[in-house]
């Protein structure tokens, strides 16, 4: 899937980046990449997510539908905002799931 490999790439992030979110092995990971293995409705998912676009985006094989069309655009990002992002980019897999979990402690701390 060409695909992938032009939003890992737009991205900035290695395949064993990837492959460590899906908690697959970096070869895994390849063989979506090379058309060698499709993933399975649950990785399409985890990719979506990953790439913050569409499965189907992922599966239309075209990068110029991959915007995500429902998050704010960085033009109307605070500057906290803004700086969130550019640590969370930043980060490695598994500061990034820290920090996810972190906003996520928050968010069901403010709940209560």
């Amino acid at each position: 899937m060409e695909t992938l490999l032009l939003l890992r790439k737009k991205k900035g992030v290695t395949q064993k980046d990837v492959a460590d979110y899906l908690k697959i092995s970096r070869q895994a990971y390849a063989n979506y990449e090379s058309g060698r293995r499709t993933p399975d409705i649950k990785m399409l998912k985890l990719l979506s997510i990953y790439f913050e676009t569409s499965i189907d985006a992922i599966l239309s094989h075209s990068v110029s539908s991959t915007t995500t069309h429902n998050t704010k655009s960085e033009e109307t990002l605070d500057e906290r905002e803004k700086t969130l992002i550019k640590f969370f980019r930043q980060a490695s897999e598994q500061g990034k799931q820290r920090i996810i979990q972190s906003v996520l402690n928050a968010c069901d701390n403010n709940k209560k």
